[in-house]
């Protein structure tokens, strides 16, 4: 069946909230029609009003992604990030790497953010091209923010310290962290919806 079929949900402005379940339970299809990436029968409102009469650059400026299939391009460290705020100092730039965790690791390379990463950033590891991706996405600094499984490809400290870091630097925005990992969920937030099975469920 349907995974979303029958979901009845509520975010209030402001709010951190955790969707938990295990894969092909619909926790990323939930953030991608938030950006109206595919057509959807129902009703979705954002802000009291139809998602669908919003113009598209309107809702990009109001909702931001992090996928886990987004793309990186074939150009630095900073390139990468410039992609979502052209005029960004670089210290913008590197306090999104620092809240992501990557500062560090951006600073040893061998021209630091200025470092070539390569084809769909092939010089980076898993986990590093998906902070990447994140620390974009921080950048746009949109009200309502989707974060879809941040935390793959991460060892248990690193994945505690973004989590940590995250929820500090979102305060007060309207957050929405798609995992399968219930350890993040539970550090996050207090509010969490389970998907599983075509139902859903909050605890």
């Amino acid at each position: 069946p349907p995974a979303l079929d029958g979901l009845d949900l509520e975010i209030p402005d402001g709010r951190h909230l955790a969707v938990l379940g295990p894969s092909g339970a619909g926790k990323s299809s939930l953030g991608r029609l938030l950006v109206r990436f595919w057509e959807y029968e129902g009703d979705i409102r954002l802000g009291g009003h139809d998602l669908r009469r919003y113009r598209p650059d309107d809702l990009r400026r109001l909702v931001g992604i992090a996928t886990q299939d987004a793309q990186l391009f074939n150009g630095t460290v900073r390139d990468n990030l410039l992609m979502a705020a052209p005029d960004a100092d670089t210290v913008a730039l590197e306090q999104a790497l620092e809240v992501v965790q990557l500062a560090a690791f951006v600073r040893d390379l061998p021209e630091g953010i200025d470092t070539w990463i390569g084809e769909a950033g092939a010089r980076l590891s898993a986990g590093q091209a998906r902070r990447l991706v994140l620390a974009r996405a921080l950048l746009c600094n949109p009200r309502i923010l989707i974060l879809d499984e941040p935390t793959e490809n991460l060892d248990a400290g690193t994945a505690r310290r973004l989590i940590a870091s995250l929820r500090t630097a979102t305060e007060g925005r309207t957050v929405i962290l798609v995992t399968h990992d219930p350890r993040a969920a539970a550090q996050f937030t207090d509010e969490i919806v389970h998907m599983a099975n075509g139902r859903v469920s909050s605890g």
